[in-house]
């Protein structure tokens, strides 16, 4: 790191190429998982204590995603060349391309939703800092926490947040998405997201919608439909005493009393918190969280507020939350679409019937293997079919075709259902995935809790 840093020091190119190749060569002995985090942190913490060198010079010549993708491993040795590129085309000077750097960002960010605890995520996707230091999150870092959205085709977006010592995002290049949903329990009218509300947050979309009821009847020990905010706390609390949040914090993020009382519990439980919830009022809060998180992702894609998003980037809305070590290869997929495909217009309503799909992904197994099992084939037509009888209406050919392109992994025609519902899987699971580090399908688990994670951790 000292030579790194003296070769960025005096803009050395020559010198620093070579080190880049380096690093990129010595990928392969570097350790995976949160090593990669935990070099990331340590030299981003390393460079900005250094007295001798303007950290602030990263944010013209933006040499520090460069140093990190090499050293860290995250661009292949055979683009090594590409990485020590100067690219004179671009305003300022760059050492990778704009879509290496995007690439690379979102692996590293994947790896630290999928590897970390929540006080970590909150760290990094928390890009609003007051006067005091406290951090909080507005709704599109709440959406970047939670799913993999890789940077919209077209934009400027590099990365969607940054730890400590990091040149912050761009506002300009980030636009802020507002949320009439989040409004209405915010207390102070910011439009902020604290520690404890994204805790309390993620607790809530991993409790499938169809559950609610059923966990809501097991405490509701006066068996009159309301709950008050003791039975409450008791439901939050064992499902966060069996995930992810039980990990110790590393970053100082801790729950207060007096953050605890925002505008969550105050929206449910009132000012006193002597209001008794009703389920059907918890029952349409939890509806429309889930329906919010689907509008703050397509208005995630559609940044140029044209009400639609390209087919490329609802293919990789698609794949973007498949395990960390076949990230690359689904990519891979999505640049290799056809371009009547890529280029193809997916409105609002069908990424939103698309996400309704997920909803009954045992339905659609069932008539995907079973067909498949029966016929020895599945094309694109048998797809639609098995759609209109799941959802009981028909669904617009652009999702199904570029769906059916990305998992016609023979290109003989017929679809690979069982890679499909896997990934559609993982893509409903994953605030359950976030909050408790496994997947919440375990019909092949052994019993109990903790055999069940064993088996699920060691399967993925």
């Amino acid at each position: 790191m000292q030579n790194l840093g003296r070769a960025l020091r005096g803009q050395h190119v020559s010198q620093l190429q070579t080190l880049l190749s380096a690093g990129s060569r010595s990928s392969s002995r570097l350790a995976s998982g949160s090593c990669c985090s935990t070099s990331y942190s340590s030299s981003a913490a390393s460079l900005q204590a250094s007295q001798q060198y303007d950290y602030r010079h990263l944010s013209k010549l933006w040499l520090w995603p460069a140093a990190v993708a090499a050293t860290m491993g995250c661009i292949d040795t055979a683009k090594a060349d590409e990485v020590a590129t100067i690219h004179p085309e671009e305003k300022s000077w760059q050492l990778l391309p704009l879509s290496t750097r995007q690439r690379t960002f979102f692996k590293y960010e994947k790896r630290i939703r999928d590897l970390s605890g929540p006080d970590k995520i909150f760290e990094y996707f928390a890009t609003e800092t007051k006067e005091d230091g406290s951090r909080f999150m507005r709704p599109e870092n709440l959406l970047s926490s939670l799913v993999a959205v890789y940077p919209p085709e077209g934009s400027s977006v590099e990365r969607a947040g940054y730890l400590p010592g990091e040149r912050a995002p761009t506002s300009d290049k980030s636009p802020k998405m507002d949320s009439k949903f989040f409004q209405m329990f915010d207390v102070d009218g910011d439009g902020l997201i604290s520690y404890s509300e994204y805790l309390l947050l993620i607790t809530f979309l991993s409790i499938p919608v169809e559950d609610v009821r059923m966990i809501f009847e097991m405490f509701d020990s006066n068996n009159d439909g309301t709950m008050d905010i003791t039975e409450f706390e008791e439901i939050t609390e064992n499902l966060r005493r069996q995930g992810k949040q039980t990990v110790p914090t590393r970053t100082g993020f801790k729950e207060t009393a007096e953050d605890s009382n925002r505008g969550l519990f105050k929206h449910f439980f009132g000012e006193d918190g002597k209001k008794r919830m009703q389920l059907a009022h918890f029952d349409e809060f939890l509806r429309g969280l889930h329906d919010e998180i689907v509008r703050l992702e397509f208005t995630h894609y559609d940044f140029k507020n044209q009400g639609y998003m390209s087919g490329k980037d609802f293919a990789r809305s698609v794949i973007c939350s498949v395990h960390t070590n076949q990230i690359e290869e689904y990519l891979a997929k999505v640049d290799a679409m056809p371009p009547q495909l890529a280029t193809a217009k997916v409105s609002y309503d069908d990424f939103k019937e698309f996400a309704s799909l997920r909803k009954e992904l045992h339905k659609l197994q069932v008539a995907l293997e079973f067909y498949q099992k029966t016929t020895g084939k599945f094309a694109l037509d048998d797809l639609k079919r098995a759609v209109q009888r799941v959802m009981k209406r028909d669904m617009s050919d652009a999702p199904l075709h570029i769906v059916f392109s990305l998992f016609d992994a023979n290109r003989d025609g017929n679809l690979a259902s069982g890679e499909l519902v896997a990934v559609l899987r993982r893509r409903e699971n994953n605030a359950f995935i976030n909050m408790f580090g496994f997947d919440r399908d375990t019909r092949d688990c052994p019993a109990g809790f903790f055999p069940c994670l064993r088996h699920c951790w060691l399967k993925e």
